[in-house]
């Protein structure tokens, strides 16, 4: 088969799922249409639209680097939410996340220990911010993992707040 061929018969089927959605109706382009502008637009996304957000927002702007650590990972791209915690909060300059955190760039370690608290106790930003700051293969690696004991050893990695939303800080 050519590659015009091979070229053709992509564009046939992206162009008979374009057709079915259409078919579908309205409903299902509105849930796309939602989708898309929540994930891309930072307008959407600024402090007073997301009670979850807000409160890792006020965290981080009182000095909880874990907060700003939590906020980073559970913020979307180019929103507010995130200009803050890549900042720690308006203590440092930006930082690369994923590379350090607002916990291992401030040395504040001792804030690892609430973290643990918080992931055995159903929140699950702070499964994942205590995941990026473990050392591989520790024990605090293992707890971050499985979401403080809810995930399945063998279930795909993925991050706790997605499988299970925020959860309660109490």
């Amino acid at each position: 088969m050519g590659d015009r061929a091979v070229v053709g018969g992509i564009f046939g089927i992206a162009l008979l799922a374009l057709i079915a959605v259409q078919l579908a109706g309205s409903e299902v382009s509105q849930t796309f249409s939602e989708i898309g502008s929540s994930l891309d637009s930072s307008e959407s996304m600024s402090y007073g639209s997301d009670p979850d957000l807000d409160m890792l927002y006020d965290g981080c702007s009182k000095g909880s680097n874990a907060d700003c650590d939590m906020l980073w990972d559970t913020s979307p791209f180019d929103s507010d939410y995130e200009d803050l915690s890549i900042v720690c909060g308006g203590r440092t300059a930006p930082i690369e996340q994923g590379v350090m955190t607002c916990i291992a760039t401030l040395e504040t370690y001792s804030e690892v220990a609430a973290l643990k608290t918080q992931c055995l106790g159903g929140f699950f930003p702070a499964c994942d911010a205590l995941g990026y700051m473990s050392e591989v293969g520790s024990a605090d690696e293992a707890l971050a993992i499985n979401c403080g004991g809810r995930a399945s050893p063998d279930s795909e990695a993925t991050l706790c707040w997605i499988l299970y939303g925020f959860g309660s800080r109490d």
